[in-house]
C-alpha cells in the first residue's frame, strides 16, 4: 500500500480557525472603537482647557499691564479693548490659541466673577480631529 502524504489543512480545520477569528474580532473591534472615541473626546477636552489656561494667562497680563508701565507681554489679538481685557470673538481666540476652527468650530466663555476665563461650551469642527466631540452642555444638539 502506497502511503498517502498529507500536505496542508482540512477544510473543516480552515473553518474552525476562520470561525474563531471572526468571534475573536467581533468581540475586540467594538472595544476598540469605544476606546477610540474616548481617547477622541478626552484630546478635546483637553485642547478646551489648553485655550483656557492660554485665554487666562493673557487675560491677567492685560489686566496688569493697565496698571503697570511696560508689562503689556500679552497677545493683544485676542482683546477688542485692551484698556478693559474685553475678549475678541471665540474664533479669534480659538484661532490665537494654535487651533484651527476645523478642529474647534467654536467655543462659548467669559471672565466670571473671580476673574477666571471659563469656557462653558465647545463644539468640535465636522470634519476636524475632534469630529463628535463635545464639551458642557451643546446648544446645538
Amino acid at each position: 500500500m502506497k502511503k498517502l502524504n498529507r500536505k496542508g489543512f482540512t477544510l473543516i480545520e480552515l473553518l474552525a480557525v476562520i470561525v474563531i477569528l471572526a468571534i475573536v474580532m467581533v468581540v475586540t473591534i467594538p472595544s476598540v472603537l469605544n476606546s477610540m472615541e474616548s481617547a477622541r473626546q478626552k484630546q478635546f477636552e483637553n485642547a478646551i482647557h489648553s485655550i483656557e489656561e492660554y485665554v487666562q494667562k493673557n487675560y491677567d497680563l492685560c489686566k496688569v499691564g493697565g496698571i503697570l508701565t511696560d508689562a503689556g507681554n500679552y497677545d493683544a489679538s485676542i482683546f477688542s479693548d485692551t484698556s478693559t481685557c474685553t475678549l475678541k470673538t471665540d474664533t479669534t481666540v480659538i484661532t490665537a490659541a494654535g487651533y484651527k476652527t476645523d478642529d474647534i468650530a467654536s467655543v462659548t466663555g467669559a471672565v466670571n466673577t473671580n476673574g477666571k476665563y471659563v469656557i462653558s461650551t465647545a463644539t468640535a469642527g465636522a470634519n476636524g480631529q475632534f469630529k463628535g466631540a463635545t464639551f458642557g452642555t451643546n446648544p446645538n444638539p
